[in-house]
């Protein structure tokens, strides 16, 4: 075999190769790119899916935010201030439970092929019955219920399937928590509505000293070295007015000092014997007289003063608040707010709360009893106050509204501070002294359907009687404004001087009652 030959049947040639390699590399670079492409499509489509997922969330989102605005609308107004005193919730206030728009700036309706936000109210929980919404049960303190409201938001699927949807939700509860109001007028004088009755229908006598706006819608009368001053007191009497026996509005001296104004639609008198008469006329800063004010001019005749009609109170509500209140309230001690006579200060010591106000009392029969309260309290009944001879001394800001009458054991005490056995009414408008009556920290306001009645009575606070103010007895004192619409009788004993209140608690005499509020949202899903 030639040499030729024999290299030709060799076994190790490797002619050809070149053409396999090729092939197989051909094949691998082409299973690569298709898993490229693959994987490229979808990781694309995923990333489209997680994008649309993300713009559903956000529509949702927006929903959301939708209805809580739609829901915070009825509670604040524009500044953010709580202004909601009459209605706690109303499933009418949202525009349809379903409502839907494209987006947060395109109001257009939906489509099949466009995205979409959408809000709902999921539920509503609350104590009081409210059309459309559950009833809860239970103590909620402030709470007055909850609402759960959903987000919806959908946006097409890039891969052609059905469209994705997302939800949100989230919980809100409303809440009506204490809250003071600026003053009224009325809460800051000593006003009586009685009209003329061609008597005195208020009088002023022995001790009394009256340093604040003073309205009297019937005659007025003073004796006995009673004065009526201050420099920043209003006189307002819509009849006559009778000064005798030393008695005297403001002087030229000034000692007591002149009032700003007197404004006296009838006649006035310093004549011990003669009662003036609507038409009697009279003169303000005349020398032979005893009326003055700081007019500019020198003797003048007064000017009618404007009539000035009180609001009134919702009773029904304070009679039937044990089961209007929200929650219902409680007592320790065996006590309860719906009692006949409720009384305030007895010989054991008790706890009342309901969702606006509470009261604590603490009773020491050996030394000083203590009184706190906050926020409006409401009796169903009368009440009573008889702190057999001892001194009660309160604290906190609040106000009692009593469906019944209020009346008053011989000798009862309330005082904010406390001096030698008695109320500091000495001290109470002296800023720098340890007893003064900062009504910021201590106010009580008495206001009641029925008379109020009290007899020698030591008080530090303010007083309402829609029926009848007496105070009675020779060694009583009340400090504060006292408002009637009717007849007032402060007895030998009254102190007119009092700090100014700068605020009240919300649903006294012509306030509303506190507003509702909303919690931070909390509690969301998605």
């Amino acid at each position: 075999m030639n040499r030729e030959r024999w290299c030709a049947l060799r076994p190790d040639r490797e002619d050809g190769i070149a053409l396999v390699l090729a092939v197989l590399i051909f094949a691998v670079m082409t299973i690569m790119t298709v898993a490229m492409i693959g994987y490229t499509s979808a990781s694309s489509r995923d990333a489209s899916l997680k994008d649309a997922g993300q713009r559903a969330y956000a529509l949702a989102e927006a929903g959301l935010n939708q209805g809580l605005a739609q829901l915070a609308s009825h509670y604040y107004e524009s500044s953010g201030k709580a202004t909601n005193s009459s209605a706690a919730f109303a499933t009418s206030w949202f525009t349809g439970f379903a409502s839907s728009q494209q987006s947060p700036n395109s109001a257009t309706a939906c489509t099949s092929s466009s995205t979409c936000m959408s809000w709902s109210l999921v539920s509503c929980s609350f104590y009081l019955p409210i059309s459309g919404c559950s009833t809860s049960t239970g103590s909620g303190g402030t709470t007055q219920g909850t609402v759960v409201l959903k987000g919806t938001g959908t946006v097409p699927n890039p891969t052609g399937a059905s469209p994705l949807t997302r939800t949100v939700t989230t919980k809100v509860d409303v809440t009506q928590p204490p809250q003071l109001v600026a003053t009224p007028q009325y809460w800051m004088e000593i006003y009586t509505g009685a009209p003329p009755s061609g008597n005195c229908d208020l009088s002023l006598g022995q001790g009394v000293t009256i340093t604040a706006p003073l309205y009297v819608a019937g005659n007025l009368c003073l004796t006995s070295s009673a004065s009526v001053s201050g420099s920043n007191v209003d006189l307002k009497v819509l009849g006559w007015t009778w000064l005798r026996q030393s008695s005297v509005i403001g002087s030229q001296s000034g000692s007591p000092p002149r009032v700003k104004t007197a404004q006296i639609a009838g006649g006035c008198s310093n004549n011990n014997n003669q009662q003036p008469t609507m038409s009697s006329g009279c003169t303000i800063n005349k020398s032979s007289g005893s009326i003055w004010d700081n007019t500019p001019s020198t003797q003048h005749s007064p000017t009618t003063p404007t009539p000035e009609t009180l609001p009134t109170i919702d009773w029904s509500w304070v009679q039937n608040a044990q089961t209007n209140s929200v929650p219902a309230p409680s007592c320790t001690n065996g006590r309860s707010l719906s009692e006949p006579t409720f009384a305030l200060t007895p010989t054991t010591s008790y706890t009342c709360t309901s969702a606006i106000g509470s009261i604590k009392y603490t009773y020491n029969p050996s030394g000083l009893s203590t009184l706190v309260i906050s926020g409006d309290v409401y009796f169903s009944g009368s009440l009573s106050v008889d702190t057999r001879n001892t001194l009660v001394q309160y604290s906190g800001v609040g106000a009692v509204f009593v469906a019944g009458s209020i009346t008053t054991a011989n000798n009862s005490f309330l005082c904010v501070q406390v001096a030698n056995g008695t109320c500091d009414f000495a001290n109470a408008t002296n800023s720098g002294s340890s007893g003064y009556w900062d009504p910021t920290k201590s106010l009580l306001l008495l206001q009641s359907q029925g008379a109020i009645t009290a007899t020698n009575l030591r008080f530090q606070g303010g007083i309402y009687g829609a029926t009848s103010i007496s105070l009675l007895g020779g060694q009583g004192c009340t400090q504060g404004p006292l408002v009637t619409p009717n007849t007032l009788i402060v007895g030998q004993q009254l102190n007119g001087s009092f700090p100014t209140f700068p605020a009240v608690p919300a649903g006294s005499l012509g306030t509303p009652p506190p507003p509702y509020n909303l919690t931070a949202p909390y509690g969301g899903t998605y």
